[in-house]
């Protein structure tokens, strides 16, 4: 047992210099030990071992003001790399990005008949001949995820009831996560304009392509998925419209009333056209002021007590994104 305890508290403190490292960067060992509560000597053992394994590089000394100048020190970022990979019914887009989030490689790979997992076995096997740091391989898929498994999606696809980190972990021994691809687009867009920005608050992003719309839910910088992995199935939202723009309003409407998020993101394929100023009138009329979303906050209205309302047609770049942090975050929880 003592051993068992030991090696937890090990691994414990090597966690705990690794995020501080990854939050702040370049620091000092007296940096490390003030700001995690690690005793100096803790911290000075755990670095050196980081160091002597490569995990960690020493970089320069800190400003000298009189005294001895410290060594500074910052984690490899290429000791661990991530691989994200984003379905669609005809493709599968690949990323690598080190911990430092810097793109190493990318690209897409057109999918014919079911040979979606095949494809993902092979790409992965290909891309660690050049990039074997790869630790992690986060997926994006549309529809319902729970518990590996894809269950649920709008539209016909074969892998519905497969379960996809089992079959790739079978193939490529590497860990295999998955989420939600609207999910990942919400967490990426929350964590580059809003997390930034200090507010940590709710977030609702509502997408929609030619496949259909789907939605996800922020919660104080957490994805809410419910208990079945089903929150911002939004394509259920009844009754069902004719009409696109009445279909989004028709979400909208259920998102604002259920949720009542601080931000609301509106995000589409660039291939399809929704009149912003139309919904923007729409919430204008139907709900109260205090409560509806606009790009701007006026001055009528308290600070911090109104929705506002984002449009974006970037949401590649927020799926990459939320998946590459939530890949990054499994590795240093």
């Amino acid at each position: 047992m003592e051993g068992i305890r030991a090696t937890d508290i090990r691994e414990s403190n090597e966690k705990l210099v690794k995020r501080f490292l990854m939050e702040y960067g370049e620091c000092t060992k007296m940096d490390i030990a003030n700001g995690s509560g690690l005793s100096h000597p803790t911290v000075a053992k755990v670095l050196a071992e980081m160091v002597e394994t490569g995990q960690a590089v020493k970089v320069g000394k800190e400003t000298s003001y009189g005294g001895r100048c410290s060594d500074k020190y910052r984690l490899d970022y290429d000791y661990h790399h991530v691989l994200i990979l984003i379905f669609t019914t005809d493709s599968l887009y690949y990323q690598v990005n080190n911990l430092a989030q810097k793109k190493k490689e990318s690209g897409t790979i057109p999918i014919q008949g079911e040979t979606h997992i095949l494809e993902a076995a092979d790409l992965i096997s290909d891309v660690r001949t050049r990039l074997p740091n790869i630790r992690l391989v986060e997926i994006g898929l549309p529809g319902n995820i729970l518990d590996g498994r894809l269950v649920y999606m709008a539209t016909p696809f074969y892998l519905v009831g497969c379960n996809v980190v089992e079959e790739l972990e079978k193939r490529c021994h590497l860990p295999i996560q998955i989420c939600n691809d609207v999910n990942a687009m919400a967490y990426g867009f929350y964590k580059r304009h809003i997390e930034v920005s200090l507010k940590q608050e709710s977030m609702a992003y509502l997408f929609r392509n030619h496949s259909g719309p789907g939605a996800g839910i922020i919660i104080n910088g957490k994805i809410i998925n419910g208990f079945s992995g089903f929150a911002g199935e939004v394509c259920n939202v009844w009754p069902p419209q004719d009409n696109l723009m009445d279909e989004v309003k028709s979400q909208i409407a259920a998102i604002l009333s259920v949720i009542n998020p601080r931000y609301l993101v509106l995000s589409h394929d660039r291939t399809i056209e929704l009149d912003t100023n139309a919904l923007r009138r729409f919430v204008e009329e139907l709900f109260p002021r205090h409560t509806i979303p606009q790009f701007h906050i006026t001055q009528e209205i308290p600070a911090g007590s109104t929705p506002e309302l984002h449009f974006t047609t970037e949401f590649e770049e927020n799926c990459a994104d939320g998946l590459v942090e939530l890949a990054i975050e499994s590795i240093f929880p």
